[in-house]
């Protein structure tokens, strides 16, 4: 935290620039009184980080964690905006004015099945779903802590300048920023200040590995191992030899390259031949070319960067000469995504846009199935942050938005969306 405030500190201190050398030394001088101001609520921002770490909310549901920093940005004079981008843990807190715009993220999201008590030892806590195995009750404590103390230096030294801090819930496999992006939460920002719990502190600029996977699968043919051996034919051989293969190839291929595999499925018995076998392979380099090409692992390569239209699937294809196209993101609250690419590829047409009814039905199954599956509250709950996408495009559509993402019954929802039908019936997307 210390180091996000001297990166914040010398970066206001840059849009000065004619005041340079004067501002520097007072920078200096500032950063120190700011470490000290930190320092001296070391207990309090250590009670917030403990009460994150004992409510272990998981992506999503992190209301409480959410609340309890929104509150402590508004008592420090914020401006807080909750639920942004249909996202019911997701906020803004903002102060000041002009440029630069300065951001700092804050996560707060636990990690499922890793609860543990405040402890140097494993010990799960009885009953409770999640942990912060990854310290994300440090990271959204930290960070509002960065804020408020950056906040109180622009005030005392009356400069201009905004500092924004964005509550982004779900990193934890939700993608909570993904749909903040969408919506473009972020682009009023100059700079976007990030930072992780760690044993140590640095600042590291580092790239992340290109990356394919597969599951190869080996079937054989049971028998009982100790009676008839001889009538079976293992899989789980295959398995083995396959990775000792791999493991001799591991000398042939170049520096930076990555395989790492682990056995999903070995067998139900020791005294059973396998009849089925399944092993898990990551292969990774910095390089997607030297991925694609590494020798004698031919393994299909999918695109999966965030493909949002039938375009963007054709550019892929043919930059990369990726041998098909994984859908994630863009399918969320928007199914007709499959169809319109596919037809694009075929035709080099567009296929007309869903229709508010369309989106309505998709969006009423989706409740329903979410409600069926994970019960009528919870099932509410997963289902707010999609309607978004469902409903994006829709001129004035922030009220009935707004409704959707905090109705709490499911039949007032499916009556607000037969309400949708009527008053957008026949809008042209």
């Amino acid at each position: 935290m210390k180091n996000l405030l001297t990166l914040f500190l010398l970066l206001l201190s840059f849009s000065n620039f004619a005041q340079k050398a004067k501002k520097q030394v007072a920078v200096s001088i500032d950063k120190q009184q700011v470490i000290k101001n930190l320092d001296n609520q070391s207990e309090k921002y250590g009670n917030i980080s403990k009460q994150i770490w004992d409510l272990a909310e998981l992506g999503y549901l992190e209301n409480k964690s959410s609340l309890l920093l929104q509150n402590e940005l508004k008592m420090a004079g914020f401006q807080v905006e909750a639920g942004v981008a249909g996202l019911p843990t997701a906020f803004t807190a903002t102060f000041g004015a002009g440029k630069p715009v300065i951001g700092i993220m804050a996560e707060y999201d636990a990690l499922p099945g890793l609860s543990q008590e405040a402890i140097p030892e494993p010990k799960p806590i009885a009953g409770q779903r999640g942990g912060h195995a990854c310290g994300h009750h440090l990271f959204g404590t930290a960070s509002m802590a960065a804020a408020i103390e950056v906040k109180n230096y622009l005030e005392k030294n009356n400069l201009q300048g905004t500092i924004k801090l964005y509550g982004t819930p779900a990193e934890e496999g939700g993608s909570g920023k993904v749909y903040m992006v969408r919506e473009k939460i972020f682009n009023d920002v100059d700079v976007m200040l990030h930072w992780h719990p760690s044993n140590m502190n640095a600042a590291d600029a580092s790239s992340s590995l290109a990356n394919k996977t597969a599951k190869f699968k080996f079937y054989g043919k049971a028998a009982h191992a100790a009676m008839s051996p001889e009538q079976g034919r293992s899989a789980l051989d295959g398995v083995e030899a396959m990775n000792n293969m791999v493991n001799m190839m591991r000398e042939h291929i170049t520096s930076p390259s990555r395989i790492h595999y682990v056995i999903t499925k070995g067998g139900d018995a020791p005294n059973i031949v396998p009849k089925y076998a399944e092993v898990y392979y990551f292969v990774r380099h910095p390089e997607i070319a030297e991925v694609k090409n590494m020798p004698d692992i031919h393994i299909p390569i999918f695109g999966n960067g965030d493909i949002d239209s039938p375009e963007k699937a054709l550019e892929y294809k043919n930059k990369y000469g990726i041998d098909g196209i994984m859908i994630g993101r863009a399918a969320i609250g928007y199914p007709w995504i499959f169809n319109e690419i596919k037809h694009f590829f075929e035709t080099g047409t567009h296929l007309p846009p869903p229709t508010v009814l369309d989106r309505v039905d998709a969006a009423r199954n989706h409740l329903i199935w979410s409600m069926e599956w994970k019960g009528e509250r919870l099932g509410i709950v997963e289902m707010r942050r999609h309607y978004t996408n469902y409903f994006k495009g829709i001129s004035n559509f922030k009220e009935y938005k707004q409704k959707l993402v905090t109705l709490d019954a499911s039949d007032d929802i499916l009556e607000l969306m037969n309400e949708i039908v009527l008053k957008y019936n026949g809008f042209e997307f």
